[in-house]
């Protein structure tokens, strides 16, 4: 083989792994931007098998967005305390 031909994979590889690291990262940006949202308001009620969360979302979320995850910052609790 020529030293100066490329195989495919040289040429694939880059491309594949450049878009789809954009893509990751304006996802990234776009669910910081436009899909977050600080509550202010929480309840929190002890059961038997845990701790159940209450909270309110604004109206945005409840007509656009069917379901989805949640990601909480309990500052209070210790990285060592969960098990």
């Amino acid at each position: 083989m020529h030293p100066c031909r490329h195989s495919r994979m040289e040429v694939f590889v880059p491309i594949v792994f450049g878009v789809l690291t954009t893509w990751v990262s304006l996802d990234y940006l776009y669910c910081t931007l436009f899909m977050s949202e600080k509550i202010d308001t929480t309840v929190f009620d002890v059961l038997p098998s845990g701790v159940q969360m209450t909270l309110a979302v604004s109206d945005r979320y409840n007509t656009h967005f069917t379901g989805g995850y949640c990601y909480i910052c309990l500052p209070w609790v210790n990285r060592t305390e969960v098990s």
